[in-house]
């Protein structure tokens, strides 16, 4: 379902970036002067350790890539990242040579430049977004909470217990809440099995999300909708479908 949705690349690009990703491995190599390291007298290893590590660190992107290409779906590039923690020690041990404390020194220096670089990055990016809407990083999550609470208070005048909706909006307003209400992933709660339907309708629940959406079922007609706007202009009008408590008869 994922693979179906925006921000997906195709197979052949989906490579690409992972090919992109590791250049900074390449850039640490290239400081210790690789012209050196090939130099270098070879340290052999056992052949049954170096067939485990090239196994296990590009098999499972090669599966990954074969099923793409038969079920003809795209990719997120991020999907690579947790796949390659091996690909380290892969080099290292393919490299196989004892390196110089000189060529060390250089590959730290190296390394400590991108992590540098890389930071410096993210704060760039925060401070200037290129997107239309803030990375996730930068959402003000006591903003959010604190105004779903009140909205919250001033319809029910009740402690939240629940929390639900779009799953990273109704996640970050639970997490900000010294109380930690209970989050129901979507609006159906059988996508949340730690929750249990009664004690959810007797006690209440809020609903966010980043578009118009019809009331959950559990809600029947018992349910308000509003409004939260944010003060980043970036961010959109969050939709809000309250559910107050059930009063009990």
């Amino acid at each position: 379902e994922r693979a179906g949705g925006g921000a997906t690349s195709s197979p052949l690009v989906f490579m690409l970036a992972q090919f992109a990703d590791h250049l900074p491995m390449a850039l640490l190599i290239l400081a210790a002067n690789i012209g050196l390291v090939v130099k270098l007298e070879k340290t052999e290893r056992p052949i049954d350790d170096r067939n485990f590590l090239r196994w296990i660190s590009f098999a499972p992107i090669v599966l990954t890539l074969v099923i793409f290409l038969v079920t003809g779906s795209a990719a997120k590039d991020m999907w690579g990242m947790p796949m390659f923690t091996p690909v380290g020690l892969f080099m290292v041990s393919e490299l196989g040579r004892q390196l110089t404390l000189t060529q060390l020194a250089r590959a730290t220096a190296a390394a400590l430049l991108l992590i540098s670089l890389v930071g410096i990055g993210f704060i760039v990016q925060s401070i200037s977004p290129y997107l239309d809407i803030p990375p996730r990083s930068n959402w003000p999550m006591r903003e959010l909470s604190e105004r779903v609470d009140e909205l919250w208070q001033r319809k029910t005048g009740k402690p939240l217990s629940f929390i639900g909706g779009s799953p990273f909006i109704a996640g970050l307003a639970a997490i900000g809440r010294e109380s930690r209400p209970s989050v129901m992933i979507g609006s159906t709660i059988g996508h949340s099995p730690w929750l249990i339907e009664e004690q959810v309708v007797r006690d209440g629940i809020i609903f966010l999300f980043q578009g118009d959406q019809s009331p959950p079922a559990l809600c029947g007609n018992n349910f308000e909708k509003a409004d939260i706007t944010l003060s980043d202009p970036l961010i959109p009008r969050i939709k809000v479908i309250l559910c107050p408590p059930k009063i009990a008869p």
